[in-house]
């Protein structure tokens, strides 16, 4: 899963300032459908399967109660990784860092990205503009 986190990471925060009555329809969206990926999460859980969450590193999804109920669901796990050690590239070719969070059902989900932390041998190219949108791709 990876719900819309518009309104609740990065650029969100500015166009509180700019777009106030634009951020508070985005921050709805991204609060209505990140408590509808929580909820699947748990039916997916007590149906005994998986599932796989992933958010922007600081991003407000999981201090949503859902999630934060969610957290002590035995099993239920987390990290965080840089999305520039799984290959994510501007528009340009060059590697946008993209600090991100994930969280899963099991550790086995996880134990990939535990080592993806940016071990700061190339340079990145920011994520403002027309860089957006693309680096939302896996």
């Amino acid at each position: 899963m990876a719900p819309q986190c518009t309104g609740m990471a990065g650029w969100g925060r500015l166009n509180a300032v700019v777009n106030p009555e634009a951020h508070q329809r985005s921050v709805a969206i991204s609060h209505h459908l990140g408590r509808i990926c929580a909820t699947a999460a748990l039916y997916q859980m007590y149906g005994r399967r998986h599932w796989l969450s992933d958010q922007p590193q600081g991003s407000e999804l999981y201090n949503l109660p859902e999630w934060r109920q969610l957290s002590h669901v035995p099993g239920v796990t987390w990290c965080y990784m840089n999305m520039c050690m799984a290959g994510l590239k501007s528009t340009r070719g060059y590697p946008l860092k993209k600090p991100s969070e994930l969280w899963a059902s099991h550790e086995i989900l996880l134990v990939r990205f535990r080592k993806m932390i940016c071990d700061q041998k190339h340079q990145h190219e920011q994520i403002e503009g027309g860089e957006s949108r693309p680096s939302q791709i896996w």
